[in-house]
């Protein structure tokens, strides 16, 4: 005698919609946890954000000049601009620079804007499609996070910062958005 076969059942129509949620939650909760690492390692680039400068530079362990601008103060929320100056070292060549918001109630950063530059665009290349918002949010934010984390070791911190009252912002003009506090 032959085993009975068991049978197939079809799945319920709802089905594919609860996956696709699932699918869609799952990346946006690991996207949250990436802005949180991302607020924990800005936090330990600056120190206090209110207490930065509205304009600083740092010299890391590799030469490089990192400039920090503050964009935003509002009661919640920070917005920065970094901008790593390889052009000073490497004539011509696309400097890497971010727009980054804090969040410090929620502990989150977020980058808003951001552009790799030649050099770090070879590093940090994306590498695979995505759902085109989660997609873009993911690559900006993970790539801010690696970069936070080169940054880290090459020896940037809250006491490398000095105030740069003349150095101007060479990076894309910001565009605060309208935010009540």
């Amino acid at each position: 005698m032959s085993a009975a076969q068991p049978v197939k059942t079809p799945a319920p129509s709802y089905a594919p919609m609860v996956q696709t949620r699932m699918m869609q939650a799952r990346p946006f909760a690991m996207l949250m946890g990436v802005y949180g690492e991302n607020y924990r390692r800005f936090r330990k680039l600056l120190g206090d954000p209110r207490k930065t400068p509205p304009s600083a530079l740092s010299t890391g362990l590799d030469g490089v000049r990192l400039h920090l601008v503050k964009l935003e103060t509002h009661r919640y929320t920070d917005v920065f601009g970094l901008s790593y100056r390889f052009s000073e070292l490497e004539p011509g060549s696309q400097d890497p620079f971010a727009f980054v918001r804090l969040y410090h109630d929620a502990k989150l950063a977020e980058a808003t804007h951001c552009e790799p530059g030649d050099r770090l665009q070879q590093l940090y290349a994306a590498k695979s499609p995505y759902f085109e918002l989660i997609e873009h949010r993911w690559r900006m934010n993970l790539f801010i996070n690696r970069w936070l984390e080169y940054l880290l070791d090459q020896g940037h911190g809250p006491l490398t910062f000095k105030r740069a009252n003349s150095e101007p912002w060479r990076g894309p003009t910001y565009e605060p958005a309208e935010v009540e506090d």
